[in-house]
């Protein structure tokens, strides 16, 4: 069963820049992951402090936890 993790987070104004950069980072090799379908970091259009997290996983036994 594929298995999907949505992680809302919310960062002060002058974060923004730096909270994206290491998630496309984190991005980087999270989709190098056995198991890993798919990784994207979302900012909201309304909110440019809002962000979701989506990660998409083969399986319960593939997510590095």
């Amino acid at each position: 069963m594929e298995v999907v993790m949505d992680l809302h987070r919310k960062v002060k104004p002058e974060c923004v820049a730096a909270f994206k950069a290491s998630f496309a980072k984190c991005k980087e090799s999270t989709v190098l992951e056995p198991g890993c379908v798919d990784y994207g970091v979302y900012q909201s259009p309304e909110d440019s402090t809002e962000f979701l997290i989506k990660e998409n996983w083969t399986n319960m036994a593939r997510l590095p936890i």
